[in-house]
């Protein structure tokens, strides 16, 4: 989309530039990036563009954009994506596993850091739409897991993917994970994002989004008869977001984030009934 923007930067003094907080102005910069469409906005000597103003701004940009700068999960169509997926396959053709993990980013970030027990499936950008594609390859392959970990719904709050199309895609991947022989199957609900990352279209959904998402997984999770599991997970977050200290970029935990993600993790794999 094309961006509107006039800046008459001859009325705004470099101190009141610096007045800006860091926070806003990259927020502001990344929503531009992100081709919103900006009308109407010129800093004149008549108008003190402080940062509660800025902050307006990007309230009123952010709500009107969010639909336009979501996209769908698209991932099961780009050649680059299935290559890697076919590749992931290939190396686990006809293995037998005893804990597996599949996930998103988020996931994808502990590599392979849970023991030589587990296997990290996890993919970055992952939905619920992709991890079916993933599914369908893995159990081509003949790969096998006893116990397995399904940690999704983060991108699906994120992406624009419907209510029924989760839940319809969410049974699939149930049913398809005990194709691989798994006798247990764990759900790990969708991440809260920090605060300031919840109200940014171009990088998480929003908070309300995610409670929905997951709404739905434990609805899904107990028609199935499957475990929804956050003893442990709480650590991550408080008042229903991602603390700040525990993320580099507001979605993805840092190294402190990861450290209690995995102990987590590690914790659910080890506790088998």
């Amino acid at each position: 989309m094309l961006i509107g923007i006039i800046l008459m930067t001859s009325t705004v003094s470099f101190t009141r530039n610096l007045y800006f907080k860091r926070g806003v102005v990259l927020k502001f910069i990344r929503l531009i990036q992100a081709g919103c469409l900006i009308t109407g906005l010129s800093v004149a000597g008549s108008i003190a563009l402080s940062p509660q103003h800025m902050e307006a701004q990007i309230s009123q940009i952010s709500s009107a954009v969010a639909q336009t700068v979501r996209r769908s999960d698209n991932l099961s169509s780009q050649d680059w994506w299935v290559d890697k997926v076919k590749s992931q396959a290939t190396q686990s053709q006809g293995k037998y596993y005893q804990n597996c993990l599949f996930g998103d980013s988020i996931s994808s970030g502990l590599k392979d850091t849970l023991g030589k027990e587990t296997t990290n499936f996890a993919m970055g950008g992952l939905s619920s739409v992709s991890l079916v594609t993933q599914l369908n390859y893995l159990r081509a392959a003949g790969v096998q897991c006893q116990q397995a970990i399904i940690a999704i719904g983060t991108n699906d709050a994120w992406y624009v993917t419907r209510d029924d199309t989760f839940v319809a895609n969410l049974k699939q991947c149930l049913a398809l994970v005990r194709t691989l022989g798994a006798t247990r199957v764990l759900l790990v609900p969708a991440f809260y994002s920090t605060l300031p990352a919840s109200h940014d279209p171009t990088l998480a959904g929003t908070i309300q989004r995610v409670d929905e998402i997951n709404s739905l997984l434990g609805s899904a999770a107990k028609a199935q008869n499957v475990d929804v599991v956050t003893n442990g997970l709480e650590l991550l977050f408080k008042n229903d977001a991602l603390k700040e200290e525990l993320s580099y970029d507001g979605v993805h935990l840092n190294d402190k984030g990861n450290a209690i993600y995995r102990q987590f993790l590690l914790q659910v794999f080890q506790n088998q009934p």
